[in-house]
């Protein structure tokens, strides 16, 4: 079956009006500007005009223009926008009006908190302001230990506008676990939380925030931020601190105007040469940075004098460092920059999403996932963001569709799992406002499609997605112009370059499955891991098999209708019998029997191959067997169907094959897979158990 967009919306699309934007200005000739397929081809022909019309079709606020848009193709080291300037924090806070709302969060009691444009950019302006008070100087790192709230937003915005550099986790991170991030980047500030909203109650985790301030090396200030309604305890989280000098005249080689009328409170007084120039502002607005005060509450932070100009930064200039899940060893910091995040989230849900400042804009994650970033990047576009802070399935399934019925969400993010566990509670949602379900973080399958068309429309397109943390941003995915065929990705993202090759480097054909390879570069690739000399980390992740090109990890299979079709991480791949199978083809399989399932393929030191399944549900075993074979084929049947009360996931929802995997083959766990970054770690150490019960027999 097939969604077919329609032809009047489509050619009321952003994409439609930016391909024929770009027909005007004679940068590419189009047989039809409404076809999907002739604009991919152009953006990874030409990446350099591609991105550059991007830049100019949305506006992009330089302060020093550049001198060439792709200076040095070369991957890594590819070379974008050189001696471009500009800052990621002003266009954060430059589309919306004033008085519409830019961030509206629900917690799991049903209470709403909003702020407005206006709020956001006086707010962001008061904590920037706060931060340098403290001594934050660019690329100074500010690390946030939050839930999902507002306050996380802010402080994000803040810390762009003064180039220093944003990284965070969830509350529900254990200390040692948030260290094993944070402790990497000796960040100068924190941001913690109190609390939490998680299955019903209220999570309190300020001890967990006073020891993780104890696990940072060099940190010098916490700010204190009341979450779920859990004042900060006493003593607080405030650490001790050496003397400090502040000088009153903090510099800023800014030229961004964030708002000519930023007003706080009463105490404000700003001498700022607004329109360029060196600005002087003022600290003097009575927050206490002496030895011994820490950096404060957030209300210390709000009253504080606001900068009135967001910082200069070299297009190249760090952003933020997200961090990779954990699950096969030490979590790397991936470095980001202000002008390639830009581009690639002004073209995600700017042109394949379609999102635009009249939209409500839900997309259901977590501060410890990549789509947190790219759900505040609904800003670039003068949308009203929608977050929660609870359990997605709480206090019912519906939980989600519940939002977006009462905030008329309009584009609505969410994973194959919330679908597939809506279409086992019987879900018929009535969401009259949407236009656009964007789904990703796993396969999504057939039967999910299947059951969004006869339960919540066939008028809205269910577009999935998928890219990664790696680039924060997309590498297929669906657009208002494309078809939607199920179990299907219906297209290469704009501007990626993605071809399926096979172990030696050559191109294989529609309907082989074939390693992802990115052939071109992207802006928003990794400028470096952190703490990783001569990119030697960098280089062994994504370009250890094909130099020069990003080799992904993602099994794929291209159709003959040029559509994509993942199959699984290639690194946790089922090699059975010299037949390379994919995990997700079996996930489909038995999605309507069991409520989760994990499958691997475990070579074995006696030249054995062992493919067990393990399941969540009451299905039997040879039904589970029958049904495989059916609707996959006799070699997709596991050797074993084993039943477990509950399976273990990393913190976003993805399943833990590889580490798995490796345990079964009896790696230590404690090296392959750190415990905190898992969301069950009962679970895990049943598979533990299982696998240790497994190798002591004969």
């Amino acid at each position: 079956m097939t969604w077919l967009p329609d032809p009047v919306g489509v050619r009321d699309a952003r994409i439609v009006h930016f391909a024929q934007w770009v027909a005007d200005r004679g940068l590419a000739a189009f047989d039809d500007v409404t076809d999907y397929r002739e604009l991919h081809a152009w953006s990874v022909a030409s990446p350099g005009d591609f991105w550059g019309a991007v830049a100019d079709f949305f506006a992009v606020d330089w302060v020093t223009p550049p001198s060439d848009t792709l200076a040095q193709s070369r991957m890594p080291g590819a070379e974008w926008f050189p001696g471009g300037t500009l800052n990621f924090g002003h266009h954060l806070v430059r589309a919306g009006a004033a008085d519409q709302d830019a961030v509206v969060l629900v917690s799991e009691d049903g209470v709403h908190t909003s702020l407005t444009y206006g709020q956001l950019r006086a707010q962001s302006a008061a904590v920037a302001g706060h931060l340098r008070a403290l001594g934050v100087e660019p690329g100074d790192r500010v690390a946030a230990y939050l839930p999902n709230c507002v306050e996380g937003v802010v402080a994000f915005v803040a810390t762009a506008l003064i180039g220093a550099v944003w990284a965070q986790t969830g509350l529900d991170y254990a200390a040692q676990s948030a260290a094993e991030r944070m402790a990497q980047l000796s960040p100068r500030v924190l941001i913690a939380g109190t609390g939490y909203w998680f299955g019903g109650r209220v999570h309190d985790r300020r001890p967990e925030a006073r020891a993780l301030r104890d696990l940072l090396p060099g940190l010098q200030h916490t700010i204190t931020v009341e979450t779920a309604g859990l004042p900060a305890a006493a003593p607080d989280l405030n650490v001790k601190l050496t003397p400090i000098n502040i000088d009153s005249a903090v510099n800023s080689d800014a030229v961004v105007n964030i708002d000519p009328t930023v007003n706080v409170d009463e105490k404000i007084n700003v001498d700022s040469g607004v329109g360029g120039g060196v600005g002087q502002v003022n600290v003097d607005s009575g927050v206490d940075v002496r030895a011994g005060s820490g950096g404060g509450t957030w209300r210390d932070a709000l009253a504080a004098e606001p900068v009135r100009e967001a910082l200069t930064v070299p297009f190249d200039h760090p952003l933020w460092v997200l961090f990779t899940s954990g699950t096969t060893g030490r979590p790397k910091g991936i470095v980001h920059g202000h002008g390639g995040i830009l581009l690639e989230q002004l073209v995600s849900p700017g042109l394949h999403m379609d999102l635009r400042a009249e939209d409500t804009f839900f997309w259901y994650t977590t501060p410890n996932w990549m789509m947190w970033n790219a759900q505040v990047c609904g800003l670039l576009h003068g949308a009203t963001n929608v977050l929660y802070d609870g359990k997605p399935t709480a206090p019912a399934t519906d939980a989600l569709w519940g939002i977006v019925a009462d905030l008329g969400v309009t584009v609505f993010g969410t994973s194959p799992g919330y679908l597939e566990a809506s279409q086992r509670a019987g879900l018929e949602p009535e969401v009259p406002s949407l236009r656009l379900v964007g789904v990703t973080g796993s396969v999504l399958p057939a039967a999910a499609n299947e059951w969004f068309r006869a339960n919540v429309s066939e008028r809205v397109q269910l577009g999935s997605m998928s890219g990664g943390t790696d680039i924060c941003g997309i590498f297929v995915a669906s657009a208002p112009n494309t078809p939607v065929f199920d179990g299907e990705i219906s297209a290469a993202a704009l501007g990626a370059a993605v071809e399926v090759w096979d172990t030696g480097g050559m191109p294989v054909p529609a309907g082989t499955p074939g390693e992802m390879a990115i052939t071109g570069p992207m802006p928003s690739m990794p400028l470096r891991f952190w703490d990783d000399t001569g990119d030697v980390r960098m280089r062994d992740t994504y370009f250890d098999m094909f130099p020069g090109v990003w080799r992904h990890g993602d099994l794929i299979v291209r159709t003959e209708r040029d559509t994509v079709v993942i199959l699984g991480r290639s690194d946790a791949t089922i090699n059975r019998h010299g037949v390379r199978l994919g995990s997700a083809e079996i996930y489909a399989a038995v999605a309507d029997l069991v409520a989760d399932a994990l499958v691997v393929g475990v070579e074995e030191p006696d030249g054995g191959y062992w493919m067990p399944l393990f399941v969540v549900g009451d299905a039997e075993p040879d039904r589970i067997r029958r049904v495989v074979a059916e609707r996959t084929s006799p070699r997709h049947v596991p050797d074993d169907v084993i039943a477990v009360a509950r399976l273990p996931h990393t913190r976003t929802g993805k399943r833990l094959e590889v580490p798995v995997k490796r345990i079964l083959q009896g790696a230590d766990p404690g090296r392959v897979i750190d415990r905190g970054a898992v969301d069950d770690a009962e679970a895990l150490d049943a598979l533990i158990a299982a696998a240790r019960e497994r190798r002591s027999k004969p």
